[in-house]
Order: C-alpha cells, then structure tokens, then sequence
C-alpha cells in the first residue's frame, strides 16, 4: 500500500470516529452525558404520568384495590372499612 493510500486510511478512520453515534468510538463523557439526559426523561415522564406524589402504592387486600404508603397502613384502612371482620365468629 502507498504512502497517500495510508494517509487516505487513516482519515477516513479519524472521520469515521469524530462522526455522531458510533459505540466504538464512543467516548466516557458522550455515555454519561447521555445517560443523564435518558435519566431526566425518564423522571419527566413518571413526573406526567403519576403526577406529584409517587410514595402510595396500590395494594389488592381480599380484592379490594387499596393506595396507601405501606402495607401496613393499607390493612388498617380496610379494617376500618371493614368493621364487621373485627367480630368474632361464634
């Protein structure tokens, strides 16, 4: 191979890594900062979606659809619905 067909080589490579989105050539920075971008969308999006508050869960407690933070609290709110399971069974 000559001299120019080398140097023509070696530019087409270096064009080749200075274009857009090529994970070979793909540097650190270009990957953090696209994650971070991806991240943020995400979050954006959930924002929409669920609105302000995304603590409550939804919880099935003997086929009853429950939103509350925690287990715990999504059986107190259906004992409190439900007072007539509270009495003992003669």
């Amino acid at each position: 191979m000559s001299t120019k067909g080398i140097a023509l080589m070696t530019a087409m490579m270096m064009a080749a890594a200075a274009s857009g989105r090529n994970p070979y050539f793909e540097t650190s920075e270009r990957r953090e900062r696209y994650r971070q971008q991806r991240e943020k969308h995400f979050k954006e999006r959930a924002h929409k979606m669920y609105g302000e508050d995304r603590s409550e869960h939804e919880f099935v407690i003997h086929g009853e659809t429950i939103l509350a933070h925690d287990r715990k609290t999504a059986l107190k709110i259906y004992a409190n619905r439900h007072p007539e399971s509270k009495k003992r069974k003669r």
